[in-house]
């Protein structure tokens, strides 16, 4: 025994550990404070007492009931807290595990980059971080296919602000993102880069053979007033340029015309314009040409050439005396099927001739005079003949009125009108013989002999006739074709002039070496639509309504590229011609050139200018922008501190930049060339063609710099990275994706990238981290509340506070023994990045920075509660 009661006391208090378990020992009273299942407290709810030093000792056997049941209302208060915070730890981990799972697929059974349709009908798309955005209703889809695929997500009760779970009975997984919004281009962001980097360096997709259409040519005049205006900008470096040079710089530099002038047709090349708009608002720079001469005239007297009513096209005199009719220049033979013989060439199918009389057996003196008395159907469709006819029409009169004013009568005059009416008759006894003979066309009806009464009348008409060919309509194509059609069959040609069009080179389509398309030579005419006698549109000709042309009118096209025009001078022969306008150019056919030689279009000379359409051009505003893409599709530009250059180059094959610009390395290799630049901090690129090294500025090598269209020369463009020295937050993507203007501008913009922002499943779990925060904090202060109700226990006597000591060291090296728990979870990690290897690299990375992420941020939740563990087991 030792001289110390709380020694002795102590030594009595361990000597009893073997007994302390033991519910069955009757000496002693047990210590139930123990840990029956590995994870709660647990005291059972008989009275016990903690210790049993002396029984007689009332006070502290009602002492120890009370701090008994004052524990385990403790422990249940902690058992509580720790429930909270597994079911949140378990949360992030199933929402952890299905974003790194959806990031792991690859193959056809992953959503990501599909467009579905959801439970409840609506339109979705699942991106490239496995993130479900809803499209809004009106919106274009990205890729619906005829069948959308179908899941079974329920978005009821769901939040796109914590990426709630979304899971069906078919295996499908996402998590509930944002709704999709469009980029500054006012498309939807339908590439694959969601959660990584892209780096504008490539050119837009451009088709020389769709995406550019030949335009015109104009005078030189227009040209200097379009440069004086600022419509059109002059590329100094392109004085000697092609088309296709001049085409591409428009392209690239986001102007929709290209102009070339002062062509030189030795080295086809010319000054190339660019710009958005053109001063003159049509072609001024054409000549025009015979193509054919349609119709010669056998009578050089006749001076009219007329489109009849019956579909035939005729020669004559003009003017009122003057016969218009006279010859026809296309006979109904062979294939030709105009003019219809039963129509008459003026009228067509309505009455050609008529003539009527009343009583005429009582004389000759009297025919007639049904139809004088009568309006004339010559030209109608038919009507009737009347014998007596009631007139109504205004009568003016005059009359007189008064008025009374300050007691005195005025009067005054006014002219009114009134109604009155007249009969009309026949100018013969009640009852007579008519006569009627009239002519439907061409085609002669049967004399009609009537007995009628005065005021009866009687109809005649051409319906039937007239119905089957009502009019006609010539059409002239922009292609020289001329076609004649019956109005009431528009699919019957009854004639066209398709073998008589002359095969002249002028007029031909011109094949574009290289291009793998023709280019026609005709210009638009606007002022011959305008000048034509049928505006450029259908020339229809019907009963009593023929078209006539005299020397210089004209049948226009439907935009001016060619016109029928007559001709007739003095005693020759008038002529129908054809005629077209084209552009005043060089035409630099040459199939067997090479190089640029093949650079084959419609050139304007050095009197003019050609000029070219674009209908896609480039974005140089958002040129060699690098910038991060995050889970909900959100564009962050990096600043320039936090980027560089990389080590590997694109190649850009058959261009290169501009001559005057870059520095000249001499005696160097190709692969040598590459070395100097990489070890050149501000080098951008650098070019070998014909044995020479240059090497540029970020400013004198594109996506910055201009480039410039050449054959058999080659690019080498130095790629971006993110920052060794500045780089962004771990759980960020480094890798870096070349794209172009169209994919970047399809992102909407967020904020500008920092080095401490969140990337991926660290944005994931962003939502959850505070509530996990404060319930690990909930569980720890309730653990202490416990470690320090157990404190005050043991203080309850002294004989404990020595065991207290010698426990505490047991405490220390608990929580020392933490470092084992971050050796499991470094483990863990190697595990999991070794069951991902077979992943691209780019997922590798992710997946692996991300669970980095993911177990250090329960780490110090499980810390806090093995320390109480610790504590736990040390201390009881």
């Amino acid at each position: 025994m030792y001289n110390s009661e709380s020694i002795n006391d102590g030594l009595q208090f361990i000597s009893q550990s073997s007994t302390r378990t033991s519910k069955t020992c009757n000496k002693l009273k047990n210590n139930k404070y123990k840990n029956k299942n590995n994870k709660n407290f647990i005291l059972d709810n008989d009275e016990e007492l903690i210790e049993n030093f002396t029984v007689n000792d009332v006070d502290l056997l009602e002492k120890n009931k009370n701090e008994t049941n004052t524990m385990n209302s403790n422990i249940v208060g902690y058992n509580s807290s720790i429930s909270d915070l597994n079911s949140i730890q378990n949360n992030i981990t199933k929402q952890a595990k299905i974003f790194l799972d959806i990031n792991k697929k690859s193959d056809d059974s992953s959503l990501r980059n599909k467009d579905v349709q959801i439970s409840d009908g609506k339109f979705a798309r699942v991106n490239n971080a496995g993130l479900l955005k809803l499209y809004p209703s009106v919106a274009a889809k990205c890729g619906i296919p005829v069948v959308p695929k179908s899941v079974g997500f329920e978005l009821s009760g769901k939040s796109s602000n914590d990426y709630s779970v979304l899971e069906d009975t078919n295996g499908n997984l996402a998590l509930y993102g944002t709704d999709m919004v469009t980029g500054p281009s006012g498309s939807y962001a339908c590439s694959d880069y969601s959660g990584t980097n892209i780096y504008v360096s490539k050119p837009v997709s451009f088709n020389y053979d769709t995406n550019m259409v030949y335009v015109g040519v104009y005078n030189q005049d227009s040209a200097n007033q379009a440069s004086a205006a600022g419509q059109l900008i002059q590329q100094p470096d392109l004085s000697n340029s092609t088309v296709k040079q001049c085409v591409t710089r428009a392209m690239d530099e986001g102007k929709y015309f290209a102009s070339l002038s002062n062509y030189n047709s030795t080295t086809k090349t010319g000054q190339c314009y660019i710009g958005n708009n053109i001063l003159a608002s049509s072609s001024n720079a054409f000549r025009t040409i015979e193509r054919a001469v349609i119709f010669t005239f056998t009578n050089t007297s006749h001076d009219a050439f007329t489109f009849a009513a019956d579909g035939g096209l005729y020669s004559g005199t003009s003017g009122n005396d003057g016969n218009p009719f006279t010859t026809p220049v296309i006979s109904a033979i062979g294939g030709t099927k105009v003019p219809v013989a039963a129509l008459s060439p003026k009228y067509g199918g309505t009455i050609s001739y008529v003539t009527a009389s009343y009583a005429f057996e009582q004389g000759w003196g009297n025919w007639d005079n049904l139809k004088r008395f009568n309006d004339s159907l010559i030209g109608t469709i038919g009507g009737s003949f009347d014998t007596f006819k009631r007139y109504s029409y205004w009568h003016p009169i005059l009359r007189t009125y008064s008025y009374q004013w300050s007691g005195t009568t005025y009067s005054y005059q006014q002219w009114d009108w009134e109604i009155r009416t007249y009969d009309s008759t026949v100018t013969w006894p009640s009852t007579g013989l008519v006569y009627i003979h009239y002519k439907c066309g061409n085609e002669s009806k049967e004399p009609i002999y009537k007995q009628v009464n005065l005021g009866s009348g009687f109809n005649i008409g051409c319906q039937e006739l007239y119905n089957k060919y009502p009019s006609f309509s010539l059409r002239l194509s922009d292609d020289g074709l001329i076609t004649i059609v019956n109005n009431a069959k528009y699919d019957e040609i009854l004639y066209t002039n398709s073998n008589e069009i002359s095969n002249q080179q002028a007029t031909q389509p011109v094949s574009i070496a290289g291009a793998n398309k023709t280019m026609m030579p005709w210009a638009d005419r606007p002022d011959w639509v305008s000048g034509s006698i049928n505006r450029g549109g259908l020339l229809t000709s019907f009963s009593n309504g023929s078209n006539t042309l005299t020397n210089g009118q004209y049948i226009s096209s439907p935009s001016g590229k060619c016109r029928l025009i007559f001709n007739k001078s003095g005693g020759n022969a008038g002529t129908l011609t054809l005629e077209y306008s084209v552009y005043n150019v060089t035409l630099t056919q040459d199939a067997t050139a090479q190089g640029t030689d093949k650079d084959n279009n419609l050139i304007g000379n050095g009197n003019n200018y050609s000029q070219y359409y674009l209908n896609k051009v480039d974005n140089p505003g958002v040129k060699s922008k690098l910038a991060y893409i995050n889970i909900n599709n959100g564009l962050h530009e990096y600043p320039n501190e936090m980027t560089e250059f990389d080590k590997d180059y694109i190649e850009m094959k058959n261009f290169t930049p501009n001559p005057s610009n870059g520095t000249t390395i001499p005696n160097i290799r190709e692969d040598g060339c590459k070395v100097a630049c990489n070890n050149d901090q501000a080098c951008a690129g650098y070019t070998y063609n014909d044995s020479i090294c240059k090497k540029y500025r970020d400013t004198e090598i594109y996506p910055k710099g201009v480039r410039i269209y050449q054959e058999n020369k080659n690019t080498y463009i130095r790629k971006k990275m993110i920052s060794s020295t500045n780089s962004n937050h771990y759980s960020c993507n480094k890798v870096v994706n070349d794209v172009d203007s169209t994919v970047y501008t399809s992102y909407p913009t967020s904020s500008t990238m920092t080095t401490n922002q969140k990337c991926a499943l660290a944005l994931i779990l962003e939502p959850r981290m505070g509530v996990l925060e404060t319930k690990n904090t909930a569980a720890v202060t309730k653990g202490n509340e416990i470690k320090g109700f157990i404190n005050s226990i043991y203080t309850n006597h002294n004989n404990l506070k020595d065991t207290i000591n010698v426990k505490s060291v047991d405490i220390e090296k608990g929580i020392a023994d933490q470092g084992e728990i971050k050796k499991k979870i470094d483990k863990y990690e190697e595990s999991n990045i070794t069951n991902t290897a077979t992943v691209s690299d780019t997922e590798m990375l992710l997946v692996s920075d991300n669970y980095k992420y993911a177990l250090w941020s329960i780490v110090t939740v499980v810390a806090g509660v093995v320390a109480i563990k610790t504590f736990r087991s040390a201390s009881l």
